[in-house]
């Protein structure tokens, strides 16, 4: 659910955002874009899946100016709730479950020169399903540069930086 990307400008891109970022979706493609918001920005992305998996992203910006951008994103994907099969019982055991993912980041982006800036997007993570579940902290980090080449710009952003999920309880064998 992490590599879903957001915002439609992005998706029509074909995800070629890391450089040109410049709205709250800069939280999932590279916090350094939040400097480039003025001051409050919103964005939502809801998506229903097949299956009836819901996608939801919400992101949010403010530019204090001189001390940088501040943001944070929810985002959580879940499926409605489904009978439990087995190979002895096909048509359920009278169980059910389901399955949600979520992640909840806050950020901070500061631009350094006229030409130069860097973000940082600390985030918690929760996957569930059934009886097991994990969490996890990560990190994203970002840097844009603007060149003095004819408005081409560098950029660099590390997305998820963390340890590894291994999910816990009752089934997790």
């Amino acid at each position: 659910f992490l590599s879903i990307g957001q915002g439609a400008r992005a998706i029509g891109m074909g995800s070629a955002m890391v450089a040109i970022t410049n709205d709250p979706s800069a939280l999932y493609w590279n916090p350094a874009g939040i400097t480039k918001t003025q001051g409050f920005s919103f964005m939502v992305d809801h998506t229903t899946w097949f299956a009836d998996i819901n996608y939801n992203y919400m992101a949010l910006t403010y530019n204090l100016g001189d001390m940088g951008t501040i943001g944070a994103s929810f985002t959580i994907s879940d499926i409605d709730e489904m009978q439990v099969t087995t190979i002895e019982k096909p048509e359920g055991t009278g169980q059910m479950f389901g399955v949600t993912d979520a992640a909840f980041s806050l950020a901070w982006a500061i631009q350094l020169t006229d030409n130069f800036s860097i973000g940082f997007n600390p985030k918690f993570i929760y996957q569930g399903i059934w009886t097991m579940s994990s969490s996890t902290i990560a990190l994203d980090l970002g840097v844009q540069y603007i060149t003095p080449f004819d408005g081409a710009i560098l950029a660099m952003s590390i997305s998820n930086f963390g340890p590894k999920m291994r999910m816990q309880g009752e089934a997790a064998q």
